[in-house]
């Protein structure tokens, strides 16, 4: 291969694309030391060096061959091996494609969404007894449901389970929802022995999401004993970080009692000594944004981790659209906890000791990233599932959803009739793909984009303004890219809790 033949390819994927730019074939990043161009259309990974780095960018920025052979000649780098390498490799090639999905990929989505399904998540309840300033729902301004009375009927979810048991394969799952699913334990608690009289030829899971602040010994006497459950405590803090958002509907803090929920679930646990129970964290890192503020976060979810060997916690930023306008001032762009998130996995001696989940999930998401030998172009659905099968989320009126993250979106079914297949299509498949395919096929992180469904969705299908994040998705996973080699080349052997890292 020449370079005036390598120039034209680029040239040719640039008239091909909305932008008029080959953006889309690579990314640069950096970390303290060195700095690398990853590829897209393979997924490999290349250390280079300032030379290089002209060269490439000349290459997918200029396309002129009198520059880049002045780049060449003035950085002393051999063209003739660069090139060989550029063909054995396979790399500049990018990503094309008219539709986020191949037609081979739409028969096994027709198929699958009528026959597979792992995880049903019932919404037990519309209610919630806490009131959080920047919870998603009882807000009109994000297009979330309101609060309401509403309670799943038993006909439902007995329906609900025997759709699972139907469906899914070995290992099931049920979880519960609210509103705080605690406010009606009672329907809990029937699912639940439903379940396990109904579905005995498979790994039965359970798992939700609770505030706390109403459990009581029975409830946890009850919970602590049921097999294979999960659980996640939403705790914000201490007591003051936590009572300035999660509060009741007179404003009223709900540390006190969330502490004391914890307190009872605990001694119960430790009492039963059922392995099979795990038990997690998960915080709103609030405004107005602190670097103290955060570092008292992480120290108190570590000493809450204590109550098993396992457990860990995850930290977020709230919904965009969920601060209350009165806040709205001090929510400005903030990257402290991902600073810190940085000086942990760097300072720490071993990544498995990491109670913030979401370090590793960082890096797991660059280690397991599309890797091929040649280069693979087709554009895939973002980070979307296959809807109705990963997850299928039935609220308290047996009407079908994606996941729980996405309710007010459009319908799936509901649980009595069964999944519309053919709406499911059109507003997940196709509309979706046509109103996607012209950022994603000019985007360079296109084939591991993490984002699904959730917040992109309204009744009527795929927002306008679904995109408008990308940048900031893109700008996330490069400092991923940059904190994962890091690591690799001060401290390789951490990333050895991933599996099959290969340290050169």
């Amino acid at each position: 291969m020449t370079l005036e033949v390598l120039i034209n390819r680029i040239l040719k994927y640039k008239e091909s694309k909305p932008s008029n730019s080959a953006k889309s074939l690579g990314m640069f990043f950096r970390t303290s030391e060195k700095q690398y161009f990853f590829d897209t259309g393979t997924g490999k990974i290349f250390l280079i060096d300032a030379n290089m780095m002209k060269f490439l960018q000349a290459l997918i920025e200029k396309t002129d061959v009198k520059i880049i052979k002045d780049i060449v000649a003035q950085g002393d780098l051999k063209l003739e091996d660069i090139l060989e390498c550029i063909e054995k490799e396979d790399l500049l090639k990018g990503i094309s494609g008219d539709n986020l999905y191949s037609n081979d990929y739409l028969e096994n989505v027709k198929k699958k969404i009528c026959t597979e399904c792992s995880q049903i998540i019932l919404e037990l309840t519309g209610a919630c007894n806490l009131r959080c300033t920047y919870c998603i729902y009882g807000s009109t301004k994000i297009g979330f449901r309101e609060f309401n009375g509403r309670s799943m009927s038993k006909e439902i979810i007995e329906k609900s389970v025997q759709y699972l048991s139907e469906r899914g394969k070995q290992d099931v799952y049920i979880s519960f929802y609210g509103g705080e699913p605690l406010l009606r334990f009672d329907l809990m608690k029937y699912a639940i022995e439903y379940a396990r009289k109904h579905i005995t030829n498979k790994n039965l899971h359970f798992g939700f999401t609770t505030n706390l602040t109403l459990m009581t010994e029975e409830i946890a006497s009850y919970l602590v004993r049921v097999p294979n459950l999960s659980l996640v405590f939403s705790i914000d803090g201490p007591e003051a970080i936590h009572n300035a958002s999660r509060v009741d509907a007179d404003g009223k803090g709900s540390f006190e009692k969330a502490m004391k929920g914890y307190e009872i679930f605990k001694k119960s646990l430790h009492e039963t000594k059922n392995h099979s129970v795990s038990v997690n964290f998960n915080a709103v890192f609030m405004v107005p944004y602190d670097i103290d503020k955060l570092h008292k976060i992480n120290g108190f979810l570590n000493s809450l981790c204590e109550i098993t060997p396992q457990s860990q916690y995850t930290m977020s930023y709230p919904t965009t659209g969920s601060i209350p306008e009165e806040l709205k001032q001090y929510a400005v762009t903030n990257h402290s906890m991902w600073e810190n998130m940085v000086d942990t996995a760097l300072q720490s001696e071993n990544l498995l000791d990491i109670k913030n989940k979401g370090i590793v999930d960082s890096l797991m998401t660059i280690h397991q990233r599309p890797l091929t030998e040649m280069a693979a172009p087709a554009i895939p659905m973002n980070g979307c599932c296959i809807p109705g099968t990963k997850r299928l989320y039935i609220d308290t009126q047996g009407d079908m959803y994606a996941c729980e993250r996405i309710n007010k979106s459009p319908k799936l079914g509901n649980i009595l009739k069964g999944i519309d297949l053919e709406l499911v299509l059109e507003k997940y498949y196709y509309e979706y793909s046509a109103k996607s395919i012209k950022y994603c096929c000019d985007c360079w992180a296109a084939k591991m984009c993490p984002v699904c469904y959730a917040n992109r969705m309204d009744e009527d299908g795929i927002l306008e303004d679904a995109h408008i994040y990308c940048e900031e998705m893109k700008e996330f996973l490069a400092k991923q890219f940059s904190l994962y080699h890091e690591i690799l080349e001060k401290t390789p052997e951490k990333l050895a809790v991933l599996k099959d890292v290969v340290i050169t």
